[in-house]
């Protein structure tokens, strides 16, 4: 990747993992699959009256919004509404980057060597660390929905490479407007109308600000750089970036909800790090073999 394409990917990384921590502060307030509902159709109605809409097949469009909407994130802030810290689900979430780099494998013909491997099999064993914390014991629906979350993003990133919008910003946009009226509709169907009302009645105003954090500078300017970068690169050069998501979402777990952060999740923070070091930078290491090799000679 290009430099600045790297830190402009950085700075998206940062505030998805601070978002992890507006999303707690939103679900503490309003359901969380109304709340995602909200997150999506404050991002992209107004925007839709100036945006045409790209050149690509309304399926895609709608399975762009039902795979990333409803699957990613309606379903990981409802899990988070089940007393998930927010470091912690982050961390669990990166389990995407697995099946996203696998899918890479399997329909784009992408190849890994064996050190991208090596970092993928660190960075699963850094998750498997984080979920087995004996003082974090995270609910089993919780976790299953996370695993819902994790398998969408798989999808929802495939369907951008296949996609291949010319227009980037414009597929995100009129992407993630058909996840709304799914999220309302799932609402009403498993919570019924007391979501609803209660928003009306008493319209949490933190939980609020958190919705507009999640829909302008997350939704709308981190996904647009995700999917420019997807289109531009293969999806097992750009998905593994989503693993320095948990270091920032861990950091915001401590600073707004002061989450312990013991010696395990050291631990697995340090695998899923250096998991990303081997994946996104192999080419280092091959650099270390041949000066680890010419210092043998020399020996």
């Amino acid at each position: 990747m290009q430099r600045r394409h790297q830190l402009l990917t950085l700075l998206v990384m940062v505030i998805w993992g601070f978002n992890f921590s507006a999303i707690k502060l939103a679900v503490t307030g309003i359901n969380p699959l109304l709340m995602t509902a909200l997150r999506f159709s404050f991002a992209t109605l107004p925007l839709l009256v100036f945006i045409p809409r790209p050149a690509v097949s309304w399926r895609y469009l709608l399975g762009y919004g039902f795979s990333f909407g409803v699957g990613v994130w309606g379903m990981a802030s409802w899990a988070m509404s089940m007393a998930l810290d927010p470091g912690l689900t982050s961390m669990i979430e990166q389990l995407s980057v697995v099946f996203t780099t696998l899918a890479g494998l399997w329909l784009f013909r992408e190849t890994l060597s064996r050190y991208q491997w090596l970092g993928i099999t660190m960075a699963i064993v850094g998750v498997i660390v984080l979920v087995g914390l004996p003082d974090h014991p995270p609910a089993l629906l919780g976790c299953l929905l996370l695993l819902i979350s994790t398998l969408s993003w798989a999808v929802a990133s495939c369907l951008v490479k296949r996609a291949a919008p010319a227009n980037v910003f414009a597929f995100s946009l009129w992407g993630m407007a058909m996840a709304p009226l799914p999220l309302i509709g799932l609402t009403w169907l498993i919570f019924g109308g007391a979501p609803f009302v209660s928003l009306v009645t008493h319209p949490p105003l933190n939980s609020l600000l958190a919705v507009l954090f999640q829909a302008y500078p997350t939704t709308l300017f981190g996904y647009w750089v995700w999917n420019h970068m997807l289109v531009r690169y293969p999806l097992s050069v750009v998905s593994p970036l989503m693993l320095l998501v948990p270091i920032f979402g861990v950091l915001g777990g401590v600073w707004f909800y002061h989450e312990p952060f013991g010696c395990s999740a050291a631990l697995g923070g340090a695998l899923m790090l250096c998991g990303v070091v081997l994946v996104t930078i192999p080419l280092r290491w091959s650099w270390l073999r041949k000066i680890s090799k010419a210092t043998f000679n020399l020996s």
